[in-house]
């Protein structure tokens, strides 16, 4: 894909991946087929992450998300960031508790 955003994010493309995956899903939903589709990323990868935001319970059924933390005047773009590393499976997401994955 020619002058995609991914190239246009050198400093943690997999990072910026799994936050398109996130935001992808507010406008066409949560289903991985569909992101995959409309970001052009590969349907088993985006699968993954999908299976990922639901067990980490940032998605909640096809259109409920849980996103309010982004938008918090202080800490958003932290709650942001830590929800993509849950979808890039970095981190894992127990009862709004962050930890590392695999841990």
């Amino acid at each position: 894909m020619e002058g995609s955003l991914d190239e246009k994010c050198d400093e943690n493309p997999e990072l910026f991946k799994a936050g398109v995956v996130l935001v992808a899903a507010l406008s066409v939903g949560a289903n991985a087929d569909r992101i995959a589709k409309f970001t052009g990323y590969n349907r088993d990868e985006v699968r993954v992450m999908a299976k990922r935001a639901r067990a980490g319970k940032l998605w909640i059924g096809h259109n409920r998300f849980d996103i309010d933390p982004w938008f918090q005047e202080e800490g958003g773009q932290i709650a942001f960031t830590l929800d993509c590393m849950v979808v890039q499976g970095k981190l894992e997401r127990v009862d709004d508790v962050y930890d590392v994955a695999g841990a």
